[in-house]
């Protein structure tokens, strides 16, 4: 009887027939990508010469690094050459940075050339705290991340305490102290009262200082890299067996959840328009902030406590969101104490008026699947989350993720295996270098089939100290004009390397650690830059080299 009652409900709020097709939406997405190729000045076709920069997760640690790799790639010209953008966490930071600093600067001819201005990197420098909201009074603002956490926790039961407290201090009936619990329920979203509105803050303070409120699918008007920005939809252990509006079977526990300018995409749902009316005002902002949603009550396939569940519920400790579900029909309220319930049984599932949505690497934290799924032909993979020991635990799931679910084949050769390449020699502590490359190809009959592709994938890792750009900071002092900007720049060049001499976990502290001195900042950073530079000379990169040029550089190195 629930069973059929759920099913009856379901109907009555969702709407399969809204959505459309992956083929659609590829036919849309690559007509929005033409129109953009043919503004840069690429007249070539998309299936030919295709590429994609993928920006994996880890906080800041990730952005600081893809922010040097992504300077230094520019002077190539990679932006304007690029065809998507894909991030997810961390990488999401510097993304969606671009994204708006290109949307905004549109008919700007240098935009390009000033997207990583001294001044634009002058800031995110200044930013590298930017959990706190007072970086240069750090108690007060320590304090007002205490009070924000006080805070999310009484709002998020206030529709429960206001009742009790009037049913102790005052004789009023049952029903009005129902009637009150009803309304502050439906009134009070947990999407406001958790940590993600602060988070939301932060991050755009940091990273979209010049514009907050840019919405998502205005950046369909824009130039630049096509964005795809990776989420992650917690359905643990829903059954699908009882829906007819999923494409397969069986239990699982997450599923990936895109953001992008022309369509919000829930594999499980199919897809809808970013502009339809429950998703019209998504700011690139909430997009940036729900794929960093590290903190959530689903954490994807690797948590799966129910003591840590009870107790981020109970203390309302998240960052993820409530997202209204992309079949929604109409943007009505919602009893938010349901879905609380659902939280803590650990029953999310997409057949509901609002479905959980956290970050993307709570699936997938390398951002590489959606440019499998487009069949890129070029891929530069950034993978800056925390692996101290080379273990390469998110390039092993995307894989396997790869093969089975879109039939796409990953494989690296014996000279470009990541474990011999890039894994730290243990006698120095080196790698050989930043980088392998693998061929992508598809398996006959799959969804994949006919794939054939490029994956260069890069890790933070280190070669040898004399990679490190002190020819650049002599040029830089030879610029500059007074005894005490020479010695304030010696200053940070030395504390730099203080920075990656004694501390053994460099470059992969831990993803706890959110709050960077600027001497941390400026490690990664560099060691971005350089990064970047051993790239442009092992592949001989030039500045004039066109979208096949490229590919066929990668190819021959390979």
């Amino acid at each position: 009887m629930l069973k059929k009652f759920t099913q009856f409900i379901n109907r009555l709020i969702l709407s399969p027939e809204a959505s459309v097709n992956l083929g659609e939406l590829l036919v849309k997405e690559k007509e929005e990508i033409n129109s953009r190729r043919n503004a840069n000045g690429f007249s070539t076709k998309l299936n030919e010469d295709s590429i994609g920069i993928a920006l994996s997760g880890g906080g800041i640690r990730s952005s600081t690094l893809c922010l040097g790799i992504l300077k230094s790639l520019n002077e190539i010209d990679i932006l304007r050459k690029t065809d998507y953008l894909s991030s997810v966490s961390g990488g999401g930071y510097i993304a969606c940075f671009i994204h708006a600093y290109l949307h905004v600067h549109q008919h700007d001819l240098n935009k390009y050339e000033t997207v990583f201005s001294d001044s634009n990197i002058q800031h995110l420098r200044d930013s590298r705290q930017h959990l706190y909201v007072l970086p240069q009074y750090k108690w007060l603002s320590r304090m007002i991340i205490v009070i924000t956490f006080i805070l999310a926790f009484l709002f998020n039961w206030l529709w429960l305490i206001i009742p009790v407290i009037l049913f102790v201090r005052f004789d009023i009936s049952g029903i009005i102290l129902f009637v009150i619990a009803a309304l502050l329920s439906i009134l009070i979203s947990p999407n406001f009262t958790s940590l993600h509105s602060y988070y939301k803050y932060s991050l755009s303070k940091a990273y979209l200082w010049f514009n907050r409120k840019i919405k998502l699918s205005t950046l369909a008007k824009s130039t630049g890299p096509y964005p795809l920005i990776n989420a992650t939809i917690h359905v643990n252990q829903d059954d699908y067996d009882s829906s007819n509006i999923v494409s397969y079977r069986g239990k699982i526990n997450s599923n990936y959840f895109l953001y992008s300018p022309l369509y919000i995409v829930i594999q499980v749902t199919k897809f809808v328009n970013s502009d339809k009316h429950t998703f019209k005002n998504t700011t690139l902002a909430r997009a940036m902030t729900t794929s960093g949603a590290a903190l959530s009550t689903f954490m994807g396939y690797e948590h799966k406590s129910f003591l840590l569940r009870w107790l981020l519920v109970l203390l309302n400790v998240r960052t993820g969101i409530l997202s209204p579900n992309p079949l929604l029909k109409y943007n009505s309220p919602a009893l938010w104490p349901y879905y609380t319930a659902k939280e803590i049984l650990g029953k999310a599932n997409t057949t509901t008026a609002r479905v959980q949505v956290s970050d993307g690497g709570h699936i997938e934290n390398l951002a590489i699947y959606e440019l499998l799924r487009r069949k890129v032909k070029l891929i530069f993979a950034i993978d800056a989350g925390q692996d101290p020991n080379f273990e390469f635990r998110d390039l092993k799931n995307l894989i396997i993720r790869a093969q089975n679910e879109l039939g796409a084949i990953i494989s690296f050769d014996e000279a470009n295996n990541p474990s011999t390449v890039i894994k730290p020699n243990l006698i120095n502590g080196n790698s050989t270098n930043h980088f392998c490359i693998a061929t992508i190809s598809g398996i006959k009959g799959s969804y994949a089939a006919g794939y054939d592709g490029i994956l260069v994938y890069i890790k933070s890792s280190i070669l040898h100290k004399k990679e490190f750009k002190l020819i650049k900071l002599k040029r830089q002092i030879q610029q500059i004009d007074t005894k005490a900007d020479v010695e304030e720049s010696l200053k940070r060049e030395l504390n730099k390397v203080m920075h990656r001499t004694y501390t053994p976990d460099f470059p992969h502290q831990s993803i706890t650690n959110q709050f960077f001195t600027s001497e941390q900042w400026d490690a990664y950073y560099e060691l971005g830059e350089s990064i970047g530079d051993v790239l442009k000379d092992n592949f001989n990169f030039d500045k004039n080299d066109s979208k096949s040029e490229l590919n066929n550089k990668v190819k021959l190195r390979f």
